[in-house]
């Protein structure tokens, strides 16, 4: 990778990292373990409940969304996705960022991956909300 997109990639996620700290819950946010999400987040006051985060940069979120569904399916089949993700299409220029459930908690007691997305502006109102959600679906299983 070529280091101004190196830089790029890591402003983006960074910048995920502030988005995300939005949110009235206490998050820890650490590196995901494999290359199928970017991070791994918990809830310091409850410490199971976790759920992953994958991002990327709004003008890149077209060409590189497609392959990442590819490995999320290819994963899925392997057993190898078994928590809930968002993805986070950041806009590195403004600093501004939208979000929606890539990895969707269903009421079936699935995880269902999305295909297609209906992202909202990130706020602290909207992450709490998907927190809640992921929260919800965890205390049922």
């Amino acid at each position: 990778m070529a280091p101004k997109q190196e830089l790029i990639d890591w402003r983006t996620q960074e910048i995920a990292k502030i988005l995300l700290r939005k949110s009235s819950f206490i998050l820890n946010i650490e590196p995901f373990p494999t290359t199928l999400f970017d991070f791994f987040i918990n809830q310091l006051s409850k410490p199971k409940y976790r759920f992953a985060v994958e991002v990327k940069n709004s003008k890149y979120f077209s060409k590189k969304i497609n392959p990442q569904l590819s490995a999320l399916i290819k994963a899925r089949s392997m057993g190898m996705v078994n928590v809930p993700a968002l993805i986070m299409k950041v806009d590195d220029s403004s600093e501004r960022g939208e979000v929606d459930f890539l990895v969707l908690p269903s009421t079936s007691g699935k995880l269902l991956i999305k295909k297609k997305f209906d992202f909202k502006p990130i706020t602290g109102t909207q992450i709490d909300s998907m927190i809640e959600r992921i929260n919800n679906w965890l205390d049922q299983g």
